[in-house]
C-alpha cells in the first residue's frame, strides 16, 4: 500500500466497525489485526 495499513482502513474495506473487526479477528486468529500484520512482516523479513 501507499501508506501503512490502519485498522480503520481494513474495517472500512470489510464494511465493519473497527472494534467488531478486531474482536472477530482476535477470536479467529488469536492476535489483534495489527499484531498479526507485524508478525507476518517480521517473518517475511527473515
Amino acid at each position: 500500500p501507499e501508506r501503512p495499513w490502519q485498522l480503520g482502513d481494513l474495517a472500512r474495506s470489510a464494511n465493519l466497525d473497527p472494534a467488531y473487526l478486531s474482536r472477530l479477528f482476535r477470536r479467529d486468529v488469536g492476535l489483534a489485526p495489527m499484531a498479526y500484520l507485524a508478525r507476518i512482516r517480521a517473518e517475511h523479513d527473515f
